[in-house]
């Protein structure tokens, strides 16, 4: 399953941190953040992580989460 979520800081802020006032809204992965997510997925169940998140900038990966993927509230909010 894939659910994606973008966080938009407060205007005037830089700060994405749903703790620090930013929103989440829905969002469609773009053709390239599909692909590296399908590129890590085998890697990951082979590992027995089942549940991951990945954390994007303009379509690039930055970050990979397998003991707190901390949006799953934020994409069930707004899915």
């Amino acid at each position: 399953m894939l659910g994606t979520v973008n966080r938009i800081p407060q205007q005037g802020s830089y700060l994405a941190d749903i703790h620090q006032g930013a929103i989440s809204v829905t969002s469609e992965p773009n053709t390239r953040v599909i692909l590296i997510i399908n590129q890590l997925t085998q890697m990951l169940q082979n590992n027995g992580i089942f549940m991951a998140g990945l954390d994007f900038i303009d379509a690039f990966l930055t970050e990979v989460n397998i003991t707190s993927p901390s949006a799953l509230r934020q994409i069930n909010m707004v899915s």
